[in-house]
């Protein structure tokens, strides 16, 4: 019978680490939603200022714009980066939406200066390899931290 084995682990860690692992796995899918929120949001106000004409000249127009925007997005990042443990849930969440929202903005020239099929292929290269070492980290279970340095330096190379 499956019960006469010997207990290895007092009854409470078992429980700790059983509900670990689903805390894990909720707060990864609350990360998962908010990048997927995130990253729509961005895509969404690309579009909309790449096919607004108006739009586009407000910001193609006049560089003190173009450039007021990346330095705010930069700046909202080390503004975020330096209150992250400071702030509410809200309000990270909300600045987050900020930051994708000017994202896009900068982002829409992308789509003006290259073909829709060259974004397109882009997209769908980072997403699957997104996708890939994200189903690699999950089913293995395995740390992927030590990739880091790594494929830092590809990305310097790339750039």
């Amino acid at each position: 019978m499956p019960f006469d084995h010997p207990v290895t682990a007092p009854a409470h860690e078992q429980v700790l680490v059983h509900g670990a692992s689903d805390v894990e796995r909720r707060f990864m899918a609350a990360v998962y939603r908010w990048m997927t929120l995130g990253l729509g949001l961005t895509a969404l106000v690309a579009y909309t200022v790449a096919s607004s004409e108006t739009l586009l000249v407000m910001l193609l127009g006049n560089r003190l714009v173009f450039f007021g925007l990346i330095i705010g997005e930069l700046a909202l990042v080390v503004w975020i980066s330096a209150a992250v443990q400071r702030l509410s849930a809200a309000g990270a969440g909300g600045l987050f939406l900020l930051y994708s929202a000017l994202n896009g903005a900068t982002l829409s020239v992308v789509l003006i200066a290259y073909t829709g099929a060259s974004v397109t292929l882009a997209f769908v290269t980072a997403a699957g390899v997104f996708g890939a070492m994200s189903l690699y980290g999950t089913v293995t279970r395995r740390d992927l931290t030590s990739w880091g340095s790594f494929l830092f330096m590809g990305l310097i190379g790339v750039v």
